[in-house]
């Protein structure tokens, strides 16, 4: 018998649920299911079971809400489908939007509360295709992650697990990058094809990471993502200048 009270609609009303918008769905949108395990404080655990419950019910991201037990909570979030971004962007997308608004509603406390404990990750069409079976793999994910660790998510599908923790160095050292200007410019010349001689360089950005499979496009795509193109572009401008002396001093002794 259940010994506490629930805010949230429990598990068996909210697989339920889960499963009615899978099927209604289809295959449109991207169902996420996280479950997660804030850290409580003892002192203020009611007040705050109470904040999250009262979020979760009208969070713009979020389509269903659960609570699974006393101090575990659950969530759908949905995103439509786009031709222009994988899965694996929308994904991140849609988990970043809940936690940006969560933080906007409940404040930088509040927000740590939440992603000091642990958070599990399962989406249909990943994991499974069975609505309860993912509720279950979100809640195994949870169970794994350490807490106190707020730089990912824990996933059940662990090819997708390794994608986001990698996406996230990866922003995390480009916008290091990008502010700290440590980016390296190289100068691609431009050729006249009726003389064949340079007319101009065009002045482009290269990063240098230790693991190697990362490319140059991937880098500026995620970049672009970021929103960081123009702090880019000013720190290649910037660095070309300086370079700039140099460079004609080499084009004149070539054609000197």
């Amino acid at each position: 018998m259940q010994q506490w009270s629930a805010f949230l609609p429990p598990r068996d009303e909210f697989e339920s649920q889960l499963a009615n918008l899978a099927r209604e769905n289809g295959n449109k949108d991207l169902n996420i299911v996280m479950t997660l395990r804030p850290n409580f404080s003892r002192k203020n655990l009611l007040e705050q079971q109470l904040g999250l419950a009262d979020f979760m019910m009208r969070s713009r991201h979020a389509s269903i809400a659960g609570q699974l037990s006393k101090d575990v909570f659950v969530v759908c979030l949905q995103t439509p489908r786009c031709q222009w971004l994988s899965p694996l962007r929308l994904i991140q997308i849609a988990l970043r939007g809940f936690f940006v608004e969560l933080r906007s509603e409940l404040g930088s406390s509040m927000h740590d509360v939440i992603v000091e404990g642990q958070t599990g990750v399962s989406v249909l069409g990943y994991d499974t295709n069975n609505p309860r079976q993912a509720l279950v793999h979100a809640a195994q994910a949870m169970v794994s992650a350490p807490t106190g660790d707020q730089s990912y998510f824990s996933f059940y599908n662990s090819d997708l697990h390794d994608e986001l923790v990698k996406r996230h160095h990866l922003e995390a050292f480009l916008r290091t990058q990008i502010e700290s200007q440590l980016v390296d410019v190289y100068f691609q010349p431009i050729i006249e094809t009726r003389t064949g001689k340079i007319v101009k360089f065009e002045a482009l950005a290269r990063f240098y990471h230790q693991n190697k499979t990362y490319d140059t496009q991937e880098m500026i795509s995620v970049v672009e993502d970021l929103e960081l193109i123009a702090a880019l572009d000013d720190v290649v401008c910037r660095t070309a200048l300086k370079q700039l002396p140099h460079i004609q001093k080499s084009m004149v002794r070539r054609l000197a």
